[in-house]
């Protein structure tokens, strides 16, 4: 029998990007990632930045959330020292120069990690799910005031546009699901 994620120190984590454009028609752009662990806690970061979805801003995020004197990651999950990646197999995966750095997370930050890309025209993962969550918000948001800059974004997820902790559930499972924007 497989070990659990509990008996490996592992969280299993669903990587991808989503775009948006604000209400004067700059792009806005999000790295986010899903973090499953053992008893079935499920926590999304999200990182808004301008611009477009490319490599070095998945880098950035990642530097950003497992950072080892102020990373969210370690703060969030203690127990944790092995990532099992997955997501689809866009610019998180794909790239040299991301798979280069995924390559370092041991010696960096402390973290193993262990790639499961999914199959292009996969079904949706968490995260594809909390993208699609997110563009019915923003569209909503947009339709009362406006939204400028990725900090606006950021903002109406804190601020509780978009609660902060939700039930939700799947199939037999209910879980809290909470999102942390940086």
């Amino acid at each position: 029998m497989e070990p659990t994620l509990e008996q490996r120190s592992a969280a299993l984590v669903f990587v991808d990007y989503g775009g948006f454009y604000d209400s004067a028609g700059a792009k806005v752009s999000a790295w986010a990632a899903t973090f499953v662990t053992a008893p079935k806690q499920t926590h999304s970061l999200i990182i808004f930045y301008e611009g477009s979805k490319d490599a070095s801003h998945g880098i950035q995020a990642w530097q950003h959330v497992l950072d080892p004197n102020h990373g969210v990651v370690k703060q969030l999950f203690p127990s944790v020292a092995h990532l099992i990646l997955s997501g689809d197999t866009g610019n998180g995966f794909r790239s040299y120069e991301m798979l280069q750095f995924l390559s370092t997370m041991k010696r960096r930050f402390g973290y193993s990690v262990e790639l499961m890309p999914l199959a292009p025209a996969h079904a949706h993962n968490i995260t594809d799910g909390l993208f699609s969550h997110l563009n019915v918000l923003f569209s909503s948001l947009k339709q009362s005031a406006r939204l400028e800059g990725f900090t606006a974004y950021a903002r109406a997820v804190e601020q509780g546009a978009y609660n902060t902790t939700r039930d939700t559930h799947t199939h037999t499972h209910t879980h809290k699901h909470v999102y942390t924007c940086i």
